[in-house]
């Protein structure tokens, strides 16, 4: 089980997105060199701006990579790196998309994930380990299932992946997007398991809703990641999505997880939980805003704060701390996390009345599916 340290070369595929960036930004931050794959030169232009001083002394490289389902695609890139992590993966549709496809997210959740694998197997003698960003969603039956107290790190969401088979085009796109992570979490770990003689290992990240800053310019409240969405929408629309709010973690610490989950060798070939340890609600979104002092200017009314009894101590939240403490993170609180996401909405411009109306109005027709609303 390897170590990776710096100045060790790093290629982070979906270099540009929300986990991405921020994972670039901490790799840097510890002295590693990193090769950034992204779609187009027009993507890497996003993140030059960000690291002026890193692209001049060639400690941040591009690498472009149109469509990372195409079969060989990544064979050059992973020749001279040490360490791969590998965050590229559709989470919200893009303009135009298919969306009523499941394939539009099977083929890079699946194909992309294993056609890296296999580039690494095939064309890389330098590879020690690939970090993987999966999502808590593989890894939890929904809150409909009666066997949620279950709730175990070697689940897998079975449940969603037949739901969507029997779906097809009719399912939900969020619902898509939990069984494409599940397939492509469980054809990785397949891909090991029939791969015995592997020169690298993998460790799979799972976190749940990502909050915080983004570091990639963005000029409208739909273009952001679809958990700041989601968190937003808690506070807008909190008859969308129902008071469960489930699981959540930092962009911070989410970012850090990937940087430290190379570095530490005990990790590898590990399925890791990336979360704070405790399941809220949208009151605790609303009693985390009360606390901010002096309160953020927003254009909503935000509820009063009520108090809430502690939940004791789960199944859920023992594993998690125990991931966290594997990974030598600490959680944030919710309190610090808002503010920093509400201070990074204010700061950008886009929590004016009329950003929050047209987000209204291109959310007025989404509805939570309890079938996906998952509890990690």
């Amino acid at each position: 089980m390897p170590s990776i340290q710096p100045p060790a070369v790093v290629l982070v595929t979906g270099a540009n997105g929300f986990i991405g960036s921020w994972v670039v930004r901490r790799l840097l931050e510890s002295g590693f060199v990193v090769h950034a794959a992204v779609r187009s030169s027009a993507k890497a232009q996003e993140i030059i701006p960000l690291f002026p001083k890193e692209c001049e002394d060639g400690r941040l490289h591009f690498v472009i990579i149109p469509d990372i389902s195409t079969p060989g695609t990544f064979d050059e890139a992973v020749k001279n790196v040490e360490a791969i992590v590998h965050t590229a993966s559709p989470c919200v549709p893009e303009v135009n998309a298919t969306v009523n496809d499941p394939e539009y997210l099977n083929r890079p959740a699946i194909e992309g994930t294993i056609g890296l694998l296999k580039s690494v197997r095939d064309h890389s003698a330098r590879v020690k380990r690939v970090v993987i960003t999966g999502s808590a969603v593989a890894a939890t039956l929904p809150s409909s299932v009666p066997s949620i107290g279950a709730v175990h790190i070697d689940i897998f969401n079975d449940y969603v992946v037949d739901l969507v088979d029997k779906k097809g085009p009719n399912a939900p796109f969020a619902m898509q997007y939990a069984a494409a992570k599940t397939r492509s979490e469980k054809a990785v770990w397949e891909f090991v398991r029939l791969n015995t003689n592997l020169r690298f290992d993998v460790v799979m990240l799972l976190p749940p809703w990502v909050i915080g800053p983004e570091l990639v310019k963005k000029t409208r409240i739909g273009d952001l990641n679809a958990s700041n969405q989601r968190m937003l929408a808690r506070f807008t629309q909190p008859q969308t999505f129902g008071d469960n709010a489930g699981t959540w973690v930092d962009i911070r610490v989410t970012a850090q997880a990937h940087v430290n989950a190379l570095i530490i060798a005990e990790v590898g070939n590990m399925r890791l939980g990336v979360s704070n340890p405790e399941i809220v609600t949208n009151q605790d979104y609303y009693n985390a805003y009360h606390q901010i002092l002096p309160p953020p200017n927003v254009p909503f009314t935000v509820p009063p704060p009520q108090p809430r009894e502690q939940d004791e101590p789960s199944v859920l939240s023992q594993f998690l701390l125990e991931h966290l403490r594997l990974l030598r993170l600490e959680p944030t609180s919710l309190e610090n996390s808002l503010k920093d996401t509400i201070d990074y909405l204010i700061h950008e411009g886009l929590l004016g009345l009329s950003d929050v109306d047209a987000f209204h109005g291109e959310h007025s027709d989404e509805t939570a599916d309890v079938s996906v609303r998952a509890k990690l």
